[in-house]
């Protein structure tokens, strides 16, 4: 699956603006979930993701995926 490159930019743009790692300058670099993880330790106030971090990117991904089920907006 393909990114629009306008969409791309954006999500990039999102993710720098919220300074919680070294700027990320292509989507590639987020697909560890590392920044995402940083995120929601951001949103959470708390350093859980820490723990996270450590385990398989299969596991990072249920991690974060978890977490959009749980506070969407709209089922």
């Amino acid at each position: 699956m393909t990114l629009h490159a306008t969409r791309g930019a954006a999500l990039l743009s999102w993710v720098n603006s919220l300074h919680v790692a070294d700027p990320v300058e292509a989507v590639l670099q987020l697909q560890d979930c590392s920044i995402f993880i940083k995120i929601i330790d951001r949103i959470h106030g708390t350093e859980e993701g820490q723990q996270i971090l450590k385990q398989p990117v299969s596991e990072r991904l249920d991690f974060v995926c978890s977490f959009l089920q749980k506070n969407r907006k709209h089922p």
